[in-house]
């Protein structure tokens, strides 16, 4: 279709316009009349480029003309490139796929654009599940993916896969085939297990049977679920009712133990990535539940005000957060990925009911590191074997030589000798998770009900141990939290005769020597390090300390081979000042 619009109607006053010529490509086109033309030409006589030209005569035979380079567009349907052969998706992950991302009308210039958009399941192709999945939309197709338990593993190697359909303003379509694969996510990117009890989720769940997870890793000695287990024996062979694993639920697994002290093992097996935004029913009482997401705070994901109401404790491997009477108590500030958590929830006016859980995970906290519990790590002496069986003890203070205990102090509870249970004591932790004894050797020794948890707490300045008054205790009863208030003691009083720096060890050094020093006295202490030339080049300690005996280490890896001087002075109470200074050669 066109439309010519040529000349405007003008004559001199002795003359007049009289004759109209349109040639179309050097065609006279006898469609026209005046100095317009209108009309339509097939598509087949033109070229993508031609000529239109006008000739107007007047009576005295006199001719004007003009001519106009016209060029045309054909109209073509949308057009889609860079779409990937396959896109990774995870397990009930609800994802977008936006048409605009991927396709476009290449006829701007003809104000056309992508019209409409048709997407339908294709569960025919071959390499295609016939798993059906919930989508809506048009141009921006939004997919939720199911849960899939229930299906077979085979099932899950499978696309998800959709026909596309295209279509412009002009009714031209484009047609285009879609598959979203589950991602590929095997064990060695899981966390890393320790020997003993690690409570754990599969965030990479395995398309292995729970048989071949034992096969491909030996060091696997039981996985237990909420009434559900599988035990590897002395043989070999494997007892149990676990046949299947489930990604929503936690699992305690069992490594075995080996020579060294600690054992670190990685998961090996194949398996799919689990989204971190899942959906989870729970009931009333205890769940054990899987979490494949991270967050900060723990209260950010629980976005449902039913659950947080109706919650009475959420537990996992050495922490938890208690509801009490004053509000919410406990160690356990955030949550990890690939990590198991015990949930009580309250039952319904005493009937037993359900409860709908989808915790919202922040993506921008995907990958924050495991390292938001290392707030709560203890040095390597007091580590404590985990234990299927766990209770919480809360305290008000700790109260030392009439003192606060510091931070870097260390909270440790026994049984008959045994350490069962050890925390840092800091301004955001007052809770300290007691072992009880279960089914595995690495509790032998741990709580029974009822026995009564010996505190004591290890001061990071002395390196003494100190056993701990308690003003409210209570007998070990698993899976339950009791404050014990107030807890004080007393440093053991041994008497100082005299001021002393003794001899550092070794000497001659490199880089680093040790010394011990008494003090008869409680004061302000200072150590120093002076050179050669009489100048100060580090302070080791400047600090109050009370009567009794320390050690102290000086690392000298950043100083030059030479002779030092380390003075120690004090200003006593009295005020009375006494100094010492013991001389040290650096090698290099």
């Amino acid at each position: 279709n066109f439309e010519l619009d040529g000349c405007e109607s003008y004559a001199s006053s002795n003359s007049e316009l009289q004759t109209f010529t349109w040639k179309i490509n050097n065609s006279v086109y006898n469609n026209c009349t005046s100095c317009e033309c209108v009309g339509q030409i097939p598509m087949e006589d033109l070229s993508i480029q031609f000529e239109a030209e006008l000739v107007v005569e007047d009576c005295y035979g006199f001719q004007g003309t003009d001519i106009a380079e016209v060029y045309y567009e054909i109209n073509q349907p949308p057009v889609c490139s860079n779409i990937p052969q396959s896109m990774d998706v995870s397990i009930e992950e609800y994802f977008t796929f936006k048409v605009d991302d991927y396709c476009y009308d290449p006829n701007d210039n003809l104000e056309d654009k992508i019209n409409s958009c048709e997407f339908v399941q294709n569960t025919i192709e071959e390499g295609c599940t016939d798993i059906l999945v919930d989508f809506t939309g048009s141009c921006e197709l939004g997919i939720q993916l199911p849960d899939v338990m229930g299906y077979g593993l085979s099932d899950l190697e499978n696309d998800i896969c959709f026909n596309m359909s295209v279509q412009d303003n002009y009714g031209l379509t484009n047609e285009e085939f879609l598959r979203f694969g589950y991602e590929r996510y095997n064990g060695s990117q899981m966390p890393t297990v320790s020997d003993g009890n690690n409570l754990i989720a599969f965030t990479a769940f395995p398309t292995v049977s729970v048989e071949e997870l034992f096969e491909l890793n030996p060091w696997l000695v039981h996985i237990i679920g909420v009434g559900k287990a599988l035990f590897k024996s002395e043989d070999g062979t494997l007892s149990g009712n676990l046949t299947e694993l489930d990604y929503h639920n936690g699992y305690w697994v069992n490594a075995q133990d080996c020579p060294e002290e600690e054992c670190i093992y990685q998961w090996s097996y194949d398996g799919i990535k689990v989204d971190q935004n899942i959906d989870y029913t729970l009931t009333d009482g205890n769940n054990l539940i899987g979490i494949h997401g991270n967050s900060s705070n723990i209260f950010d994901i629980i976005n449902d005000s039913n659950i947080e109401e109706n919650m009475n404790f959420v537990l996992t491997n050495g922490q938890g957060l208690f509801k009490t009477s004053d509000g919410w108590s406990g160690n356990l500030n955030g949550v990890n990925w690939a990590t198991g958590y015990w949930i009580n929830l309250n039952d319904c006016n005493g009937e037993s009911c359900e409860y709908e859980f989808q915790p919202e995970f922040d993506q921008n906290e995907e990958n924050i590191s495991r390292e938001i519990s290392d707030d709560f790590k203890v040095d390597d002496q007091f580590l404590v074997s985990s234990s299927m069986e766990q209770m919480f003890y809360t305290l008000d203070e700790v109260i030392i030589d009439g003192q606060i205990a510091k931070e870097g102090d260390v909270l440790l509870s026994y049984n008959d000798g045994i350490l069962t249970g050890s925390t840092p004591i800091g301004l955001n932790n007052k809770t300290i998770a007691v072992m009880g004894r279960d089914m595995t050797d690495h509790t032998i020794g741990y709580h029974e009900n009822g026995q009564l948890p010996v505190f004591k707490l290890w001061i990071e300045d002395t390196g003494k141990i100190v056993e701990l008054r308690v003003e409210n205790s209570k007998g070990y009863e698993s899976m339950t939290i009791h404050n014990l208030g107030k807890l004080t003691g007393e440093t053991p009083k041994v008497i100082i005769s005299e001021f002393n720096l003794d001899r550092p060890y070794p000497n001659p050094f490199n880089p680093i020597t040790t010394f011990n020093y008494s003090l008869p006295s409680d004061g302000d202490v200072s150590i120093s390090v002076f050179n050669i030339m009489g100048d100060k080049v580090t302070e080791l300690l400047n600090q109050e300390q009370i009567s009794g005996m320390y050690t102290m280490n000086w690392d000298a890896s950043v100083m030059s081979a030479g002779v030092y001087f380390i003075q120690l002075e004090v200003i006593e109470n009295s005020g009375r000042i006494q100094k010492q200074v013991q001389k040290v050669i650096l090698l290099k």
